[in-house]
């Protein structure tokens, strides 16, 4: 990412997560990053402290599985209703070293525009290049986050990127 356009066009947030290797109790970095761009977009990837992204060679992706709405009872889902996602709604599994996954939220409110095609050719890009091309999903939090004090009350549930990186 352009340096030069973080603070012109994009404003970068990041949420403090530990994930647990359940076969040995290991807590590791699982940190994302949460774009907001002047338009009112959200662009959401791994932060460059997650494991996955400082430990490249310990731990490889192997898979990455987006998550619909649709339950197994639905035979089908509005498209209004299958876009629509709430900050804990998980909207990818990221599959590593074969026999583990971690789950990946949204962490905002709004409706899911697109997910990041690279990542079917490439799922390890996610890990390679977190910010330019190997980020997960973009939201539009427009037509949920009407008014400007329910935007600036979930930008205030992340860390600001001076205060991430210190």
């Amino acid at each position: 990412m352009n340096p030069f356009l973080i603070g012109e066009n994009i404003t970068d947030h990041y949420k403090k997560i530990d994930f647990t290797l359940s076969d040995t109790n290991e807590i590791l970095c699982a940190d994302q990053y949460i774009m907001e761009h002047k338009n009112g977009l959200f662009v959401i990837g791994l932060s460059e402290k997650h494991f996955l992204c400082n430990n490249k060679d310990k731990y490889k992706i192997t898979n990455i599985e987006f998550v619909s709405n649709k339950s197994e009872n639905d035979k089908q889902v509005s498209k209004k209703k299958k876009n629509c996602i709430k900050p804990n709604t998980i909207i990818c599994n990221i599959t590593f070293n074969d026999n583990y996954t971690i789950p990946i939220t949204s962490h905002v409110k709004g409706k899911l525009i697109e997910i990041n095609d690279r990542i079917n050719e490439n799922p390890s890009i996610v890990a390679l290049k977190p910010i330019n091309y190997g980020f997960l999903a973009i939201i539009d939090p427009n037509d949920v986050l009407k008014k400007e004090e329910q935007r600036k009350e979930l930008i205030s549930s992340f860390i600001s990127r001076n205060n991430y990186y210190i």
